[in-house]
């Protein structure tokens, strides 16, 4: 299987299929994925050791092996961060048409790694890839990425909590 050496630690491909990845993340002690969004792909990510931070829309959420899983639906913005001392490890599980690296798409990077929208534009939008709103194939499409529940993943979750 393949793996990386990152500027913000390593990952691991641990099983890979037509439609779906899953990887080990290390994040390392005061580092930081890039702030990025995908097109065509949604994740969930189970912190297994450690403790961190994550940015999902603007809104920071506390990654722990404790906690609950999250939920990163196609076109929501997020990055892990690791303020601690120690590894940060996660399993994150990518679910969609393309699970490839060529779906990242950076907005901010630390490290400079921020792509040339121009070059953004060659990999195509979601017309181009076949993906329309309200198709059923992908979660989290049919929602506005900013009506899912970033814990669950659940669309009807905010309903209910917007009606009490």
């Amino acid at each position: 299987m393949h793996s990386e050496i990152t500027p913000w630690g390593s990952w691991e491909v641990l099983s890979e299929e037509p439609g779906y990845k899953v990887k080990r993340l290390i994040i390392n002690p005061g580092q930081q994925t890039s702030y990025q969004y995908h097109l065509h792909r949604t994740e969930y990510w189970v912190t297994v050791i450690g403790n961190g931070e994550c940015c999902i829309n603007e809104q920071d959420h506390m990654l722990s092996a404790e906690g609950l899983p999250i939920v990163i639906p196609y076109h929501c913005r997020h990055e892990i961060r690791n303020p601690s001392e120690t590894p940060l490890v996660i399993i994150e599980i990518q679910y969609g048409t393309i699970c490839e690296e060529e779906d990242i798409i950076r907005l901010d990077d630390i490290y400079g790694r921020v792509e040339d929208t121009d070059a953004l534009q060659e990999f195509g939008n979601d017309e181009s890839r076949g993906l329309v709103e309200g198709d059923p194939g992908l979660p989290g499409i049919g929602a506005p990425p900013e009506e899912v529940d970033m814990l669950t993943g659940d669309s009807d979750a905010i309903e209910e909590k917007s009606t009490i």
